[in-house]
C-alpha cells in the first residue's frame, strides 16, 4: 500500500531490558557520585570541619539512603561538636538497616559512654568484639571505659589486645599512656606518649599533643 509505513513490531522484553540497563547505569553513577564525596566528608571530619564534614555526608545520604557508613560518619561530626542527640539518631538509623554494623555499634557506644551509661556502651562495645574480633577500635574503646571507670588493669588488658591488632593507632597510645601515669609507671606512660606524638598528626589534634608534649615534659 502506498504510503504506508511499516514497523517492526517492538519486543516487551526487548524495551523492558533497556530499562533495566538505564537503572543500573543510573544506580552505578549514584554509587560513583556517593564514592567521590566520602572522601571530601572524611577530609572536612580530619580537619575538624565537622559542619562541612555532616554536610556532605548528607549528600552521600541523598544519592544512597543505604550507605551505613555515611550515616556514622555524620554521626562522628555530630559528636564533635556535641551535637549527641543528632548523633545518636543516625548510629541508631544506621543499626535499623543493619544490625551488625560494628562501625555504627562503636559510635553508638561512644555517644552513651559520654551520656554516662557505662553498661549500655559496654553492651555496644561487647556485641562489636563478638561480630568483629579482628576489628582493634572495640578493644580500645572498651579500655577506655573501663579507664574512666578507675578499672586500670582491666582498661591495660583491653588497650593491649587493641593495639596488638594494629600498632597503628594514636589513641591506643594516649590511652595506655593514661592508664600507666595513673598506675606509677612512669616510664612506661612516657613511651606511650612518645608513640602518640609520633603517629597522631592530624591538624584537628594540636590541642591534644600540646597537652602531652606538657606531660612528659613533667615527666622528665
Amino acid at each position: 500500500m502506498a504510503g504506508c509505513c511499516w514497523q517492526r513490531p517492538r519486543s516487551k522484553t526487548v524495551n523492558f531490558q533497556r530499562r533495566k540497563n538505564r537503572c543500573r547505569a543510573a544506580l552505578k553513577l549514584i554509587r560513583m557520585r556517593s564514592i567521590c564525596l566520602s572522601p571530601w566528608g572524611d577530609v572536612y571530619l580530619e580537619e575538624g570541619k565537622n559542619k562541612q564534614a555532616a554536610a556532605t555526608y548528607q549528600k552521600v545520604i541523598d544519592l544512597d539512603p543505604e550507605e551505613i557508613d555515611a550515616l556514622v560518619s555524620k554521626a562522628m561530626a555530630y559528636i564533635n561538636d556535641e551535637e549527641l542527640d543528632a548523633a545518636e539518631a543516625c548510629c541508631r538509623q544506621a543499626l535499623e538497616k543493619d544490625s551488625q554494623s560494628t562501625f555504627a555499634l562503636n559510635a553508638l557506644g561512644d555517644i552513651l559512654a559520654t551520656r554516662g551509661d557505662a553498661e549500655a556502651a559496654a553492651d555496644c562495645f561487647e556485641k562489636a568484639v563478638e561480630l568483629e574480633p579482628e576489628d582493634p577500635q572495640s578493644y580500645l574503646n572498651l579500655a577506655e571505659l573501663y579507664y574512666d571507670d578507675g578499672q586500670l588493669e582491666e582498661a591495660e588488658k583491653w588497650c593491649v589486645k587493641g593495639l596488638k591488632l594494629d600498632a597503628a593507632i594514636p589513641s591506643g597510645y594516649l590511652t595506655l599512656g593514661n592508664i600507666y601515669l595513673d598506675l606509677d609507671r612512669n616510664q612506661d606512660a612516657v613511651e606511650n606518649y612518645e608513640q602518640f606524638l609520633r603517629l597522631e598528626t592530624s591538624p584537628a589534634a594540636k590541642q591534644i599533643r600540646d597537652e602531652v608534649s606538657a606531660v612528659i615534659e613533667g615527666l622528665r
